[in-house]
């Protein structure tokens, strides 16, 4: 008993010790008004996260419209955040239609999350959901921590590459298994580059938090539906196997 406490002290000493040295690398890493941006940004991106889950939850207990019209009213809320202009007066409103364009696609999501929960094993939704929160967080750390603009470079390479696949999905359905897991890399990339713009658009005077968000949102959502769909392939395999 002796020995697991000790233990346990140690433990708890050393990942003390690591959290103060995290934080010190972060705060000479980066410049004060900047760390500030990403707590507001972070901030952002949870209550929209929030908002996306709690448009799937409803949309699952009681349909409240179509998935369709869940679809449509994200566009059009996008659309208005995207051409209404980024002042403090309209901060409210922006705020108030990004968590509408959440919530909208959470409702969007709520078809394939019921498939899920049909035909394939419930605990995929959660491992999921588990995996993109690691994926993200780690991404982005790595992003934060990496020297200025190191990750910039993937910009032109990821726009070329997701129009490939774009075209490639609406073409010819694009749901083969060595797509899925490109596609999840790239995402993962996404939030490298994107992360790294945010801060760089930052130190440039461009502190638009509530666009900010918006881009990791989506990097978020679209890691969880590629992760989502490996699993359904994985699960939809071992089905088959037995």
């Amino acid at each position: 008993v002796t020995l697991e406490t000790d233990q346990s002290k140690h433990n708890g000493a050393s990942f003390v010790k690591n959290m103060e040295q995290f934080k010190r690398n972060f705060n000479s890493h980066l410049e004060e008004s900047i760390r500030k941006h990403l707590v507001n940004v972070y901030t952002t991106l949870s209550m929209s996260t929030v908002a996306c889950i709690l448009g799937t939850y409803i949309q699952l207990l009681r349909e409240i419209v179509t998935p369709e019209v869940g679809a449509l009213f994200a566009f059009i809320s996008l659309f208005g955040f995207v051409f209404v202009g980024s002042t403090k007066q309209m901060f409210g409103i922006r705020l108030s239609m990004l968590l509408v364009c959440s919530f909208s696609f959470g409702v969007s999501l709520a078809p394939v999350i019921q498939f899920v929960l049909l035909f394939n094993d419930p605990t995929i939704i959660t491992t999921a959901l588990a995996g993109t929160a690691l994926i993200f967080i780690g991404f982005s750390l790595c992003s934060i921590l990496s020297p200025s603009g190191k990750w910039l470079f993937l910009g032109a390479p990821l726009s070329t590459y997701l129009l490939s696949v774009t075209l490639l999905r609406l073409f010819m359905g694009g749901n083969f298994v060595l797509e899925m897991y490109i596609g999840l890399g790239v995402f993962c990339a996404y939030i490298l580059y994107d992360t790294q713009l945010i801060i760089e658009r930052k130190r440039m005077g461009e502190g638009d938090v509530l666009s900010h968000s918006l881009i990791l949102f989506l990097d978020l959502v679209n890691v969880f539906v590629e992760l989502l769909r490996i699993l359904k392939d994985k699960d939809n395999k071992k089905k088959k196997s037995k």
